[in-house]
């Protein structure tokens, strides 16, 4: 609910208190989170590395705010693969 709705960390814990009766803390979600996307670095990696060495790939990207800050969230895919990433600048 936090990554793919972009629900807050306490609302999602209420969320899923309220409906499933599971009592989780903000704090918790956030750290189950984060050890989420460690265990995902490598994969991620391989990911990229694939679509950039592949023979066709998409590539597009879109303006999109982080906090105040005007970003860029760059996507790269095949048939196969996508990754998504911001960047502060648009370009390579």
């Amino acid at each position: 609910m936090t990554q793919y709705q972009l629900l807050p960390c306490e609302r999602t814990a209420t969320m899923l208190d309220e409906l499933a009766g599971i009592v989780i803390s903000p704090g918790t979600l956030y750290n189950a989170i984060e050890t989420a996307a460690e265990r995902l670095e490598t994969p991620v990696a391989a990911i990229r590395t694939a679509l950039v060495g592949a023979p066709i790939a998409h590539a597009d990207e879109t303006g999109m705010r982080v906090g105040r800050d005007l970003q860029w969230l760059h996507v790269l895919s095949n048939a196969r693969l996508t990754a998504y990433f911001a960047h502060p600048k648009r370009g390579r």
